[in-house]
């Protein structure tokens, strides 16, 4: 099993048409279904990305329902109240979600008009890219045939075809993590190698991917570990360059905190909060209501709160990643006797895709490394129980399945001569 290098052949194209194709098409259908729901497009998170994408339009990022009224008749609930979440305050300037999506959203408000359909049809045509960019990352790493089915598993995943069309950052979030992962690969395999542009450009990337989704600045941090430990000499400046990119590119946002918060910042405010109310639903441990007026103050309060609560208790993080790993790896089948056999399979199929690619360990090493640090993180400890936030983690470990799925299936043949005929010459 080697990677493919050159151009793909024609029958592996028609393949990949086919299965973009099929990824189209199950997204529309979802999208289709979404549009004919009575709250449509914006559901769930999607309330707060529309509101924030309209007063973005304004020059404010802030949830402020001015002159929105008539756009939202159904989440009177959330006007009636001064605060929408333990932290965030109505009318005032906010750092719980990160800009990057309300902005996508926005420039297409800003072209096009406050459509959200149209904002849900670019979730659509993102998430088919992801399965082509999912292919061309494995087709580097492994063969085509295990690329394929990478790319054709990704295009099933129920979950990513189904919130595609909604107004949420994962879609969007998981297709610049794939261009980074695909970029960085394709770039380290040129014939100079990484250079300073490719490192200037890989930069603005994980910009842009910290912006959409700030878990997901794990991949930066595993691919200059990575980058690190296979080639000390030359990655260097690369990593520091890309990295010096970024954080330069993240710097105004941090300045805007300062000027409407009164904190430079970064990091979104709603990290400590969500933790925070992780730890006391799920664990099932009172509730006692945050007593800030502003949202800086009330961060600063969950902040304190969780780490008394987390020194009170040692067991608690325990207890929060057990309560996690019964969540399983597949969304579809809880409390089923089946589930600790399917996911010790699943994880040993990976593992499996893993040993098989042993000798590209220096490409797969960032998408290995990041799938550890984030799985262990944001999966074990905060949200390992939310199909969405298991996306990424899955669509990953999902290509490295395939490559142990597809060196099986080649294996059958092989197999199938091994079995003996018997005496009488019948076949078996």
């Amino acid at each position: 099993m080697g990677p493919a290098t050159g151009a793909p052949r024609r029958v592996h194209l028609r393949w990949l048409w086919a299965i973009l194709g099929l990824a189209l098409a199950l997204r529309l259908a979802a999208f289709a279904h979404v549009a004919r729901s009575p709250e449509g497009w914006r559901t769930d998170d999607g309330v707060y990305y529309h509101l924030l994408a309209r007063n973005l339009q304004q020059g404010q990022f802030r949830i402020c329902f001015d002159g929105l009224e008539e756009e939202l008749p159904f989440v009177r609930n959330l006007r009636e109240g001064k605060y929408l979440f333990s932290i965030v305050v109505r009318d005032q300037p906010t750092n719980y979600w990160s800009p990057g999506y309300p902005a996508f959203v926005a420039l297409i408000y800003t072209v096009f008009g406050p459509r959200p359909g149209l904002a849900a049809l670019a979730g659509v045509i993102l998430g088919t890219a992801s399965c082509a960019l999912l292919w061309r990352i494995m087709r580097r790493l492994a063969s085509p045939g295990a690329a394929l089915l990478g790319a054709g598993l990704l295009a099933l995943h129920p979950v990513a075809a189904a919130r595609s069309p909604l107004l949420e950052a994962e879609t969007l979030g998981l297709f610049l993590l794939l261009a980074a992962l695909d970029r960085a690969l394709a770039w380290r395999e040129a014939q100079r190698g990484m250079t300073l542009k490719h490192a200037l450009l890989l930069g603005v990337l994980f910009a842009a991917l910290f912006y959409v989704r700030s878990t997901f600045a794990l991949l930066p941090l595993a691919w200059g570990i990575a980058l690190l430990v296979t080639a000390p000499r030359r990655a260097a400046l690369p990593v520091v360059t890309a990295l010096a990119v970024m954080v330069l590119a993240l710097l105004p946002w941090g300045w805007r905190n300062q000027q409407s918060l009164g904190r430079f910042m970064i990091l979104e405010t709603r990290g400590a909060g969500v933790f925070y109310g992780e730890v006391l639903h799920k664990l099932r441990l009172p509730y006692a209501r945050l007593e800030g007026e502003t949202e800086l103050e009330r961060w600063g309060e969950s902040r304190e709160r969780l780490a008394a609560l987390l020194a009170s208790d040692y067991s608690l993080l325990p207890r929060l990643a057990a309560e996690h790993l019964r969540s399983g790896i597949l969304p579809f089948v809880k409390r089923s006797p089946l589930l600790l056999p399917l996911d010790l399979l699943l994880a040993a199929g990976i593992g499996w895709g893993f040993f098989l690619l042993r000798g590209r360990w220096r490409e797969w090493l960032p998408a290995g490394l990041f799938l550890l640090f984030y799985s262990g993180s944001v999966l074990l400890l905060i949200k390992g129980n939310e199909a969405r936030f298991r996306l990424p983690a899955e669509c990953l470990a999902g290509a490295f399945l395939a490559v142990a799925v597809h060196h099986l299936w080649n294996q059958l043949p092989r197999a199938k001569s091994h079995i003996p005929y018997p005496l009488s010459g019948l076949t078996p």
